[in-house]
């Protein structure tokens, strides 16, 4: 947001909040040096005119201590500085509206999950965690006060903690079951990275029992019956996430292919790879396919399989795999060769691998919650 819409901004939202007030004023009174409006109103506006936001805050906190009605435009400019990233503004305000004598129950309740929402945006996760558990002992089901504390346990990879408020949230339609599959598919991991197989099993059949379509719950219990040296069971949760979540294939043709290294698979579970692999639009996987062929001495249809794709489907990556398979140049044309395939290696190491299908956000490593808008399950291989 630029410098000149911030205050218009604030403008806007405290003409609309104040017209209302000032008609009250007017009823009430019938008097008022700015035409109805509450006294310092008028100042308030000058201020967010002349870019003096501070000021313009100071002022409409004394309007609280005139009028009650007052407290809506406050809690708006609260959200507004902390989406701007002004959370200590947004803090001052809330700790302002707490302060004062003779609020309203709801609005003090309002001003408590705005300050620990504040508190958590700065990063003072105590602080948030402390309001959010004091909001759940007036009132169990407050929902705010959960998300917070689920938002603390995600940042600390608290998984058993998040588990039990997200339990709870579930029963209300605040969370989604793919979210509270996605928190046992992460205490899977600890446990599996632990060594505690059993736990790491007993997780991942509850994230199936919320989401049984859970890509990552598939993949995870593919990886821990390959570790247990069972082949053939790892190759068939492999498949199942292929045939449902085939744009995750490139996260999992690498460990099908040392699958049936170790193992006798039938050439149609191969051949049914290789046709779902083509079908889809990641280069990864199909280098992987390409090269798994070329150990098995099938050169020439490793070839054919890998132009056939960039025939359909362009790609640097896989411009730069046929390069270094591209024999020097006979007739001294070598520096020419060595140039483009830097050029090439250099364009597609810049490009991104996955990215957020709700915020957009792009990087080399799959995320399973975005980094960037922290939403679950959204990032995907481009």
């Amino acid at each position: 947001m630029s410098e000149l819409s911030w205050p218009l901004l604030l403008l806007a939202m405290v003409v609309g909040a104040a017209l209302t007030l000032g008609i009250t004023h007017k009823r009430q009174s019938r008097r008022s040096s700015a035409g109805g409006y509450p006294p310092g109103y008028v100042q308030g506006v000058q201020d967010l005119f002349s870019s003096q936001p501070d000021k313009a805050v100071a002022v409409f906190m004394k309007m609280l201590e005139l009028d009650p009605s007052t407290v809506e435009p406050h809690f708006a400019l609260a959200t507004l500085f902390r989406k701007k990233g002004e959370v200590e503004r947004a803090i001052r305000i809330h700790q302002n509206l707490i302060s004062r004598n003779g609020l309203e129950p709801e609005h003090k309740r309002r001003a408590l999950e705005g300050l620990a929402r504040d508190y958590l945006h700065a990063g003072l996760l105590d602080r948030a965690e402390t309001i959010a558990n004091n909001l759940l002992e007036t009132d169990p089901k407050n929902q705010e006060g959960m998300r917070i504390l689920l938002s603390i346990f995600e940042l600390e990879s608290e998984w058993d903690k998040a588990i039990s408020i997200a339990e709870k949230l579930l029963g209300t339609g605040g969370i989604l079951p793919s979210v509270l599959a996605q928190y046992y598919c992460e205490l899977a991991e600890l446990h599996r990275h632990g060594g505690n197989e059993t736990a790491a099993r007993r997780a991942i059949k509850q994230a199936l029992n919320h989401d049984e379509e859970c890509p990552r719950a598939g993949m995870i219990l593919g990886d821990i019956e390959m570790a247990a040296g069972h082949v053939r069971a790892a190759i068939r949760n492999y498949q199942r996430v292929a045939w449902k979540s085939p744009e995750y294939l490139s996260e999992i043709v690498a460990p099908m292919l040392t699958c049936f290294g170790r193992t006798d698979a039938s050439q149609a579970t191969f051949n049914t790879l290789k046709k779902l692999v083509l079908d889809q639009s990641a280069i990864d996987p199909v280098l992987q396919m390409t090269e798994y062929m070329i150990g098995k001495g099938e050169e020439v249809e490793a070839g054919e399989y890998i132009r056939g794709f960039l025939h359909d489907r362009p790609s640097l990556e896989g411009l730069r795999y046929l390069m270094d398979q591209s024999p020097a140049d006979p007739h001294g044309r070598d520096e020419n060769h060595r140039v483009v395939k830097e050029t090439i290696y250099k364009l597609s190491s810049a490009s991104k691998r996955y990215r957020c299908d709700k915020c957009g956000f792009s990087g080399q490593k799959l995320h399973w919650q975005c980094p960037s808008c922290r939403v679950w399950g959204q990032t995907r291989p481009i």
